[in-house]
């Protein structure tokens, strides 16, 4: 391998902290939406939620929120055993909303089965749940395969855009760098071509 052989627009950037690991799910049955305890684990154990739901249901969106904000709905309550009244860890949470389920299912085109969907986070919003509803299916698989975190990475191109030459003061502006009009401040910038020369060796 030569460096003149090497395209650098082909490469990606690695970004650190693009997404979190997770293994949230979501699952939307034909009269019920529900999450995986993991769910609950990964928001800590929310009382209430909001979720949002894209205006083609492709997306879905679940974050904690407190009894006082509006539009909340109601989800980790702990749940115990029957027989020896301990805690129930596993247990999924379902949202008892057939509408939701159902525009959810229409919108999708989805056939019958109840369908699974991994989660995305973020670190910038490590307790919010994000959910590519695209990328559901119905098989009886526990866990959907999560997406190549190589496939988030920007290209090198993508990073290039909007990028402009550096402009350099010409010598005949470095005493009048920008004059004042209306109250906004106006600079005067010319690109200049600077090239280089090795300096002259001192006379003893």
């Amino acid at each position: 391998m030569n460096f003149a052989d090497i395209d650098f627009m082909n490469f990606k950037v690695v970004v650190q902290g693009i997404q979190t690991v997770t293994n949230a799910e979501i699952r939307v049955g034909p009269s019920r939406v529900s999450f995986n305890a993991i769910s609950a684990a990964e928001m800590g154990y929310p009382e209430f939620v909001r979720i949002y739901v894209s205006e083609d249901a492709s997306k879905v969106i679940i974050e904690p929120c407190s009894k006082e904000k509006s539009h909340v709905i109601p989800f980790y309550q702990e749940q115990r055993s029957e027989k020896t009244g301990e805690i129930l860890k596993n247990a999924p949470i379902h949202i008892m909303d057939a509408g939701l389920a159902k525009g959810i299912r229409e919108k999708m085109r989805w056939g019958k089965g109840t369908y699974h969907c991994s989660a995305i986070r973020f670190d910038e919003r490590p307790r919010t749940l994000f959910f590519d509803l695209a990328k559901a299916d119905n098989t009886k698989r526990k866990r959907i395969k999560t997406g190549n975190v190589l496939d988030s990475y920007p290209s090198i191109s993508t990073l290039m855009e909007g990028m402009r030459p550096i402009a350099l003061l010409g010598a005949h502006d470095t005493g009048n760098r920008g004059s004042h009009v209306a109250g906004r401040s106006q600079s005067t910038e010319t690109i200049i071509e600077v090239d280089y020369h090795e300096p002259a060796p001192k006379k003893s």
